[in-house]
């Protein structure tokens, strides 16, 4: 008996269909089996987002070359009444030290830096759940 028409179009269309679910499912099980690339020092190469506060004495500092730190991920927060020179769209004027700490929170960096001496407040006791680490800069130079 010859099929008519309609079944034979049914048929091709459940072999395309099988055909395309048995591409899908391989190349998702291959996507999953091979898994992230596996990098040697994965920690080394990722360089740090740092938030710097910056303080009448960061500001006056000659050692730094802004132009150099702000093509780096680095976000410089200016504390309230401190003039600071240097325009960017990674330097945030700070006009209270509440703005201060909550651009702080929200921004999440790797590494807090900050001259704790100038700072007239003491850093709030919820910083450390929004940053990896809190560093001193005067610490740091004394190094």
């Amino acid at each position: 008996m010859r099929q008519t028409r309609k079944s034979q179009v049914g048929r091709w269309i459940a072999i395309v269909g099988t055909v395309s679910a048995i591409a899908i499912a391989a190349g998702a099980a291959i996507h999953y089996l091979s898994g992230p690339p596996v990098s040697d020092n994965k920690d080394s190469s990722k360089r740090k987002s740092r938030c710097v506060v910056i303080t009448d004495s960061v500001a006056a500092s000659k050692e730094f070359n802004w132009d150099d730190f702000l093509t780096r991920d680095i976000v410089l927060l200016v504390a309230p009444g401190i003039h600071f020179s240097q325009e960017s769209f990674k330097v945030i004027h700070c006009d209270t030290m509440v703005g201060l700490w909550s651009c702080v929170r929200h921004l999440k960096k790797d590494q807090l830096l900050l001259e704790q001496s100038e700072i007239n407040e003491s850093i709030p006791v919820d910083i450390p759940r929004y940053t990896k680490e809190i560093l001193n800069i005067s610490c740091l130079q004394d190094d």
